[in-house]
């Protein structure tokens, strides 16, 4: 992507695809870069991902520029592996292979990525592999991995049920949990959303964040909940002869629809200490303003590579996956220069 990978956009490609290709430089930097990536979305999706190798040291944008879309096509889908092989290869990076302690060491780490891998015969054919390589005894391989298995089994049985958690907040932004006590839905917000959802609260409880936002020309919420409950509240504030919604219960039962009570929920339960900061409304509106129309050319170009996917049109899937990288550079670039 020529920029680094954010948990956001992780969390949004993970609702537009099942599988994903990272496709960094080889050069060192690429290698931490594809490293990091991979975590990323290990840790934040349920994605599939592989790392393709692009030759020459050049980025997917370079390749389609001295090459053609087909040929960029091939690579991506052809000259590729998957998490457990690059991270094998990235284990060896500067090891001195000559010292038995960096032996040692490796073979350690490998053997608990190995561990990892659910399917029998996959991990058979890695320690075969890792045999060949150090010439060590698959037996005693075998033997060496036997009680990472079973601590990881153990792991899985004991694990349990996820209980119902309070919302957890970074950098101001609401992020919802997994099982929300309130029986709100798992959303999983962008920060377009949680930028609404934010701004929203801090309108309801303070009047002079109302009168701000309200005074921008053409002030709209993206979201059409957000934007009817904006519209209510309005309403409700003229009604009742009042300058702040300071009863969210009452507001409830004035707003009645199911989907916006949920929301009103969420809002609820935001902590007091988030509202302190007035400059974080600007951030918020900032991100609305700028960040959300990139959102919705990314979900628009996102629904026509599919299209194009679905149609084999090769020259137009690398067509449209240039343009989405290049408008996740800059929204990522807008992130930044907002976060200074």
């Amino acid at each position: 992507m020529g920029t680094s990978l954010t948990i956001d956009q992780v969390r949004q490609l993970n609702r537009l695809a099942e599988n994903i290709t990272i496709a960094y430089d080889s050069d060192a930097a690429g290698q931490n870069a594809t490293k990091r990536a991979l975590d990323l979305i290990q840790q934040n999706s349920q994605m599939t991902p592989v790392v393709a190798h692009i030759p020459d040291n050049q980025d997917p944008d370079e390749y389609l520029r001295s090459h053609d879309a087909a040929a960029l096509n091939d690579v991506l889908a052809h000259h590729h592996e998957n998490p457990i092989a690059f991270n094998l290869r990235f284990l060896r990076q500067d090891r001195d292979f000559s010292n038995q302690n960096e032996v040692f060491d490796y073979i350690d780490q490998a053997l608990h990525l190995i561990a990892s891998v659910d399917e029998a015969v996959v991990r058979e054919n890695y320690l075969r592999q890792l045999s060949d390589d150090f010439n060590i005894s698959f037996d005693a391989l075998t033997d060496q991995i036997r009680p990472m298995l079973m601590q990881r089994q153990a792991t899985r049985q004991s694990t349990p049920v996820p209980q119902q958690a309070a919302p957890t907040y970074v950098d101001g932004l609401v992020e919802l949990p997994e099982a929300p006590a309130f029986p709100v839905p798992d959303d999983d917000l962008n920060r377009v959303e949680q930028a609404e959802r934010m701004l929203l609260a801090w309108m309801l409880r303070d009047n002079d964040v109302w009168l701000e936002v309200t005074q921008q020309p053409d002030f709209t919420f993206s979201d059409v909940s957000y934007e009817t409950l904006y519209m209510l509240a309005t309403g409700y504030r003229e009604s009742h002869q009042l300058t702040t919604i300071d009863n969210l219960n009452d507001f409830m039962d004035y707003v009645q629809k199911p989907e916006l009570i949920r929301i009103l929920a969420a809002i609820q339960d935001i902590p007091d200490e988030l509202f302190e900061d007035r400059e974080h409304v600007k951030a918020y509106m900032q991100v609305m303003m700028q960040e959300e129309p990139l959102e919705t050319q990314i979900k628009k170009l996102t629904q026509q590579l599919a299209e194009a996917k679905s149609m084999h049109n090769d020259s137009e899937i690398a067509q449209k996956s240039v343009e989405i990288i290049n408008l996740l550079r800059k929204q990522q670039a807008l992130r930044e220069q907002g976060d200074r």
